[in-house]
């Protein structure tokens, strides 16, 4: 089954949301009666134009209940801004702006893809852990850098000299947003040390910047820039993301999605894996997404054709530094090495 939606649409956490609703934790060959779906009607452009309208008066209102809420509490208020403030200059003005050494696979990209995938047991992840420390998502940006940087050293690219960093989005959804459209993800940027050669000094490195990262406040900023992206013209903000894009403050996204432990059904068939496919930005040839699932960690690999025509080569190397990491951590290699 392909599970295919935008992400102007709903972003990882609701598309769990949606396959929840598809699927169910136990197996069943009862299918509900449901009533025949009836589309609205087309919209007129008159209608289309007063809604337009309508959402542009509201954005005073909106702006005046902020201020509003500030003013009644100026102490918060104040720090808040602050807050802001040294996350938008960490994120959107720092890291943001600073551009990440071109690589092998920071090219401009074409209209073909190639795809690859595999998967590991989570509990080969958890001994890991156990004594290198870091959480399953350090881990897993641990194991790209390494893959990564074995494959470069392959396309005659020297490792050594590259400054690589990785968008790692993170939800920042509210409680009130659950089962809201959109997509509401924080971009977080972290060091991919693919010029280390160790791999316990590899996770070492992301471990700490992680700590840093979350001790910011570039998701309290980012949090802002989606609530102007809502008061502001969409062609406008698309023109301030574009700008940034361009200017290549990442190597490669790497998407975490945390699924059900437990298996699930299509009425009676069970999902066995489930492989994310993240999408890929300008000058991205690379994006990696993650899914943790019955007791497994999947990736899913998405690639520019043209560019890593070789995408399985680069799956090998991903598979091999997991090996890397257990041998590093003293461990025997994994039971699917």
């Amino acid at each position: 089954m392909i599970h295919r939606a935008h992400h102007c649409i709903l972003d990882g956490e609701e598309g769990m949301n949606v396959l929840a609703v598809l699927m169910k934790p136990n197996p069943t060959t009862e299918i509900a009666e449901v009533e025949p779906w009836k589309p609205r009607p087309m919209p007129l452009a008159r209608d289309l134009w007063m809604k337009g309208f309508a959402r542009r008066l509201s954005w005073p209102k909106m702006a005046f209940e902020t201020v509003k809420k500030a003013a009644e509490n100026r102490d918060a208020s104040m720090d808040y801004v602050v807050r802001v403030a040294d996350g938008i200059k960490d994120s959107w003005l720092g890291d943001g702006l600073v551009k990440a050494s071109p690589t092998p696979i920071n090219q401009d990209i074409g209209p073909h893809r190639c795809m690859e995938w595999f998967d590991v047991p989570l509990d080969d992840v958890n001994e890991i852990r156990k004594v290198l420390g870091g959480t399953v998502n350090d881990l897993a940006v641990a194991v790209v850098a390494g893959g990564m940087r074995h494959y470069f050293e392959k396309h005659d690219a020297n490792p050594d000299q590259f400054d690589c960093r990785a968008l790692v989005p993170v939800s920042v959804r509210s409680n009130g947003q659950q089962g809201a459209m959109g997509n509401r993800v924080a971009p977080s940027f972290t060091r991919l040390p693919v010029h280390e050669q160790d791999p316990a000094k590899r996770l070492a490195i992301i471990m700490e910047d992680t700590k840093s990262v979350k001790a910011s406040n570039q998701y309290l900023a980012t949090d802002l820039v989606l609530a102007v992206a809502d008061w502001t013209l969409p062609s406008m903000f698309a023109a301030v993301t574009d700008v940034v894009t361009s200017r290549l403050p990442y190597n490669v996204l790497i998407s975490n999605l945390r699924g059900p432990p437990m298996p699930f059904y299509f009425l009676d068939s069970e999902l066995l894996e489930g492989y994310p496919m993240g999408p890929l930005q300008k000058n991205q040839g690379v994006g990696v997404a993650l899914f943790s699932y019955n007791g497994d960690l999947c990736f899913g690999l998405m690639g520019d054709r043209d560019q890593v025509p070789d995408i399985a080569e680069l799956r090998a190397e991903f598979e091999a530094e997991i090996e890397n990491l257990r041998a590093a951590a003293g461990l025997a290699p994994s039971s699917t090495a």
